[in-house]
């Protein structure tokens, strides 16, 4: 005969497995939209500002401080832009927790 305290530990131990496994799924399904957020951000941010420091360049005919202060600017903008996305992405993280 199986003992009853041994069942009751052993649905205990599936329960917690199956809580953990959804934790996981659910860290794994942020993880992913964390990663396309910030791919995105990438996309929508450094191609236009490239693309307006090359045109610069070209119709100016401007030197290489210009390309560096324009590269500057790219990456501080970035570096912001990245820190807001973060932020986004981690109120929603705690929203999605709440409920």
């Amino acid at each position: 005969m199986v003992d009853k305290k041994y069942m009751e530990d052993m649905w205990r131990k599936i329960r917690w497995e199956e809580y953990e496994r959804q934790q996981k799924e659910h860290a794994d399904r942020v993880n992913e939209l964390i990663r396309k957020e910030e791919r995105k951000a990438k996309i929508y941010l450094f191609i236009p500002l490239t693309l307006i420091i090359v045109v610069v360049y070209i119709g100016l005919h401007l030197d290489a401080a210009v390309i560096l202060v324009g590269g500057m600017i790219q990456l501080f903008t970035g570096i912001y832009y990245e820190q807001i996305i973060e932020r986004n992405i981690i109120r929603r993280i705690k929203d999605e927790n709440m409920y």
